[in-house]
């Protein structure tokens, strides 16, 4: 059986607020491997395949970034027709730069879509799934396999006003938090910024590599939530910087930053005491783990357009990729990949180091050969389950979607976890303070804790 890959997908990929995971932004990221190109002929192929009526041609967009090759869609089409299916599919690549308007404007020709990938700067996937272009699913996965195939966890991810409209992205997995010490210190979970500091002595230093402040606060007890707020122990909802804990603990890791005991690239660093990563310094020791969070989270998810007239195949499709190893494999790997000793190689036996955005994009993880491209993947569905059930918790505010929650107060609350790294903590502390209350944050505490009541019973 494939062992686990422990692994984090980066923030880079789907952005702070789908991960909690490192930094980067969506502009960081250097797409490799096949070429963009549109969607091919199905006859094109030597290996021709009978013709596909166009009527039988599910047409899927997806963000220009994760394109799909000519070759990988002959070979996609050549195995679906080989299994047995009277329908083919071709992508079209909607514009990653302006893809909430690429997608409205083609949004009547599409029987599939991706949902796209999720940036602070701009409120686009909220928007998309208010827009009421997606079919709801709820009926369609009722007893289905496709339903069986995907944790639970995820699918409540999803959930909006109690339907689900799209499928999950698998892609958003990782272990959660772990704090490794070298021995000289230690911490429990729920520690404090002083216990933080003092633990590390007079000249200790701390083995940081996250841009994001806030990911200690799932290690102190706290919730950070898909939209950058906290929730305490006791389910009770608060802005960041109206939490006593959570700025001493932006202050504190100022203060070791400002000292220079803060250490956010290894590069052989051999020294630290305590370290929030996994073991890249001599401080292995692993302290403790909290779980990962499943929060709500739209972005990267894959819906079948309400006009499409050919919702019963493309919801077969959906459901394919995550029970057939080897459509899913073709997809993400690319037409010529072959395996070697559990993992995707390429056609002169190299390993393929390039299916990171095709797992993101089109949300799978489960049922694949393994890649050295950087997402956790699974070689079976059981694992896929193994590892949410053992390794996540979902959030306590999933499938909620605020109304409250605007583009200036996502903005905002995106600064919070970079305080640490200020030049002036104090200054900017102040003026965040205000940008957050003048954006409303008061109201987004409001709602959420009524939502989070109603949930609960309280």
């Amino acid at each position: 059986m494939n062992s686990i890959k422990k692994t984090f997908l980066c923030a880079a990929v789907l952005t702070s607020t789908l991960l909690s995971g490192c930094g980067g932004t969506i502009s960081d990221i250097s797409v490799g491997g096949e070429s963009e190109s549109s969607y091919s002929d199905l006859s094109s192929s030597t290996d021709s395949i009978p013709e596909i009526p166009e009527e039988n041609v599910l047409n899927w967009g997806i963000p220009s970034i994760a394109a799909v090759s000519d070759e990988t869609v002959n070979a996609l089409n050549r195995t679906l027709y080989e299994k047995g299916y009277d329908f083919g599919v071709k992508f079209t690549e909607l514009d990653f730069g302006d893809y909430k308007n690429a997608l409205m404007s083609e949004k009547n020709v599409l029987d599939i879509a991706s949902t796209g990938l999720d940036n602070e700067k701009d409120m686009s996937i909220y928007e998309i799934m208010s827009a009421d272009i997606f079919e709801k699913l709820d009926d369609r996965l009722s007893g289905s396999e496709l339903y069986s195939l995907i944790p639970t966890q995820l699918w409540n991810s999803v959930t909006l006003d109690g339907s689900i409209y799209t499928v999950p992205s698998a892609g958003q997995y990782y272990e959660g938090i772990t704090l490794f010490g070298n021995g000289s210190a230690s911490l429990e979970e729920g520690f404090t910024a002083d216990e933080l500091y003092n633990a590390l002595g007079a000249d200790g230093k701390m083995f940081f590599a996250s841009t994001d402040g806030l990911e200690i606060m799932e290690l102190c007890g706290f919730e950070v939530t898909h939209e950058g707020m906290l929730i305490s122990e006791t389910a009770k909802a608060v802005s960041p910087l109206d939490c006593t804990e959570c700025v001493d603990m932006l202050r504190a890791l100022n203060t070791l930053k400002t000292e220079g005991r803060l250490i956010e690239n290894s590069g052989g660093e051999s020294e630290c005491v305590l370290a929030f990563d996994y073991d890249k310094t001599a401080a292995n020791k692993p302290l403790f783990s909290v779980k990962s969070r499943v929060n709500t989270v739209y972005g990267a998810s894959t819906g079948i357009l309400k006009t499409s007239e050919k919702k019963d195949n493309a919801f077969k499709l959906l459901e394919s990729l995550r029970k057939d190893a080897e459509l899913a494999n073709l997809l993400i790997y690319g037409a010529g990949y072959s395996e070697k000793d559990g993992r995707a190689v390429s056609a002169s036996g190299a390993p393929i180091e390039t299916g990171l955005l095709k797992k993101v994009v089109f949300g799978l993880n489960g049922n694949l050969l393994f890649a050295d491209d950087g997402i956790a993947t699974f070689g079976t569905t059981k694992e896929l389950f193994d590892a949410y059930n053992e390794h996540t918790v979902e959030s306590n505010v999933s499938g909620m979607i605020f109304d409250n929650y605007t583009l200036e107060l996502k903005q905002a609350l995106s600064k919070v976890g970079k305080l640490w790294q200020s030049s002036d903590f104090e200054k900017d502390l102040a003026d965040l303070r205000q940008q957050l209350n003048d954006a409303g944050i008061q109201k987004l505490v409001d709602e959420m804790n009524e939502k989070i009541g109603e949930k609960y019973g309280a």
